[in-house]
C-alpha cells in the first residue's frame, strides 16, 4: 500500500536531464561571453583613448558614463551566469540524491510488503488451534 502512494507521487518538478539541458545552456551562453570578450576589452580601450583625447567635458563625461554601464552589465551578466551554474549542479546533485534514495527506499519497502505477504505459519496440532481461535 505506502509503495503504491509513492509510486503515485508525481515525479520531481524537474528532472536531472532537464536540469542538465538548462545547465548546458548556461555553459554555452558561458562560451559566448568568452568570445565577446575581446569586443568589451577594445571597447574599453577605444573608449579610454576618446576621453583621453576629448577635449569637451559633457562627451568624456558621456564616453565614461557608457563604458562604466557596459562594464557593469557585463559583470552583472557573469555574477548571474556563475550564479545559475552553481544552481543548477545543486539541483543536479539533489535531484539525482533524490531519485537514487527513493530507488532505494522502494525497493526496500517492496522486500518489506513481500516478507509481510507470506503466510504466517503456525505450528501445532489442529486441536491447538482451534482453542486459540475461540
Amino acid at each position: 500500500e505506502m509503495v503504491a502512494k509513492i509510486q503515485d507521487l508525481e515525479a520531481l518538478p524537474i528532472s536531472c536531464e532537464e536540469l542538465e539541458a538548462q545547465l548546458q545552456d548556461v555553459m554555452s551562453l558561458q562560451h559566448d561571453i568568452e568570445n565577446k570578450e575581446q569586443v568589451l576589452e577594445s571597447l574599453n580601450s577605444i573608449g579610454t583613448s576618446l576621453i583621453d583625447g576629448c577635449r569637451d567635458d559633457l562627451s568624456k563625461d558621456s564616453v565614461s558614463e557608457s563604458l562604466s554601464d557596459l562594464n557593469e552589465q557585463w559583470g552583472n551578466l557573469l555574477s548571474r551566469l556563475d550564479e545559475r551554474a552553481k544552481e543548477l549542479n545543486e539541483g543536479i546533485s539533489l535531484a539525482k540524491k533524490y531519485e537514487r534514495l527513493e530507488k532505494e527506499l522502494v525497493s526496500w519497502l517492496n522486500d518489506c510488503e513481500a516478507r509481510l505477504d507470506k503466510p504466517v505459519l503456525l505450528t501445532g496440532s489442529a486441536k491447538e488451534m482451534e482453542q486459540l481461535v475461540k
